[in-house]
């Protein structure tokens, strides 16, 4: 019998060795209630069967298949990718749910039935387009608040840039208060706006490898809520931006603009075809825009952003998925390092914790080597810090003296960061902070 052959009963198939001899007929008889209550049993309870479809109602582990009748189904499935893939459903398939696992997302492709295009929706973790899409890593500035430029595009939790029209006074800061209580993430992005704002841009770029990838069909879910409730609703839009060479944003151009329905607070979603926006291969930049002549036009007006995640399919109304805490702290890491302790803000004469580490020589320059874990995404800008004075110079451990910086060499693998020693006792520990920033 053929795995997952249940529609030829045991006892019509020839006797084989281990039916041979005497009480053969009892040892049938025993299979075949043993194979009928594990279907039952793999069935969650469900003791009757549809007589019309062989596997309807059954779960079948080797071809991993989960299988339930409940009307007719199309024949052409809506992959991840968003194309099409035709001859793989029949009437027997009715109910069918598809378990596909792939190297980059786990997902289950459903059908009730009443879809005129089946839906794809994420189990297991599934791979988010969006870095740090649960606010959780803010290596820049540790949780504190960051006063935005108008005009200036200001990075601020990690993967996330903001910008604001109008007015220098609006605020953007990791918080862990304020959140729904149905939101899975514990932090959040807070954006506290300011008096004549006309718009606030909250979002992320990303990586033209990413996109490119990901070509077809993407769900966007974003989970938000109104803080303090002063204008009674927002209305906040989506954009998306598409640069006009692979990962080049010297002028990106608008590609898509989404009106969200007036709310008091929540989540939305939307589902677009990425790979039908012009250039989407070049990269994309996915931010929500506040409207500040209503939004966030006063100190007393503020939301908190949090939970949100682009994936694959049109099934935008799931729960976000955190993704393992190291995972998705190498992810972030790419984009960003620091040498200072995760709760540090990187800053000058902020302590010796952390700092690299160098042996000063009495004659010849020397250097610090700092090994990027991970490599970052593209040869980063280095930005250096004092431990302990309002410097970017290295600094003598044993008598507070500060060398000379000499040159940086910044590097995706590796960075050299080269001083010439000085002070009385030259031949002794030199530290040094750094932060690394590879950010699009």
């Amino acid at each position: 019998m053929a795995l997952g052959d249940w529609t030829t009963t045991f006892e019509t198939l020839p006797a084989d060795s281990e039916n041979a001899g005497l009480g053969d007929d009892r040892i049938r008889t025993l299979k075949g209630e043993i194979r009928t209550r594990g279907a039952v049993e793999m069935n969650f309870g469900d003791s009757t069967f549809d007589a019309t479809y062989g596997d309807t109602g059954r779960l079948l582990p080797g071809a991993a298949r989960i299988y339930r009748a409940t009307g007719a189904l199309p024949t052409t499935l809506q992959k991840p990718d968003g194309t099409a893939q035709s001859g793989t459903l029949g009437a027997a398939d009715t109910g069918r749910l598809v378990l596909d696992q792939r190297g980059w997302q786990d997902a289950l492709q459903m059908w009730d039935g009443a879809l005129a295009t089946p839906a794809w929706v994420g189990i297991g973790r599934r791979l988010n387009l969006i870095r740090n899409g649960g606010m959780r890593f803010d290596q820049r500035r540790a949780g504190a608040a960051a006063t935005i430029t108008a005009g200036t595009r200001t990075k601020v939790l990690d993967g996330w840039q903001i910008t604001v029209t109008g007015s220098s006074a609006a605020t953007c800061q990791q918080v862990t208060a304020g959140l729904p209580t149905s939101a899975v993430s514990k932090y959040g992005a807070k954006i506290v706006g300011a008096a004549s704002v006309s718009a606030v841009d909250y979002g992320q770029r990303i990586e033209a490898r990413d996109t490119t990838q990901w070509g077809g069909y993407v769900s966007l879910r974003v989970g938000w809520i109104y803080v303090d409730g002063a204008a009674g609703t927002i209305t906040p839009s989506l954009r998306i931006d598409t640069p006009a060479a692979a990962d080049d944003w010297t002028t990106p151009t608008n590609r898509l603009a989404q009106a969200f329905t007036a709310a008091a607070g929540g989540f939305f979603t939307h589902t677009f075809d990425l790979s039908a926006l012009t250039n989407y291969a070049n990269g994309a930049q996915v931010y929500i825009r506040f409207s500040g002549a209503s939004d966030l036009d006063a100190n007393t007006k503020s939301v908190v952003i949090t939970d949100w995640d682009i994936t694959p399919g049109q099934a935008a109304n799931r729960q976000f998925q955190l993704e393992d805490y190291q995972v998705e702290y190498d992810r972030v890491r790419r984009y960003y390092q620091k040498t200072f302790n995760a709760a540090t803000a990187p800053a000058q004469n902020a302590g010796l914790a952390g700092s690299l580490v160098m042996t000063g020589d009495d004659s010849n320059t020397t250097a610090f080597q700092w090994q990027h874990s991970p490599p970052m995404r593209t040869t980063p800008t280095i930005t250096t810090y004092n431990p302990s004075a309002a410097a970017t110079t290295p600094v003598n451990g044993s008598d507070g003296s500060s060398g000379t910086l000499s040159t940086v060499q910044g590097g995706e693998q590796v960075t050299y960061i080269r001083f010439d020693a000085s002070g009385a006792t030259r031949e002794t520990d030199y530290h040094i902070h750094a932060a690394a920033d590879a950010e699009l």
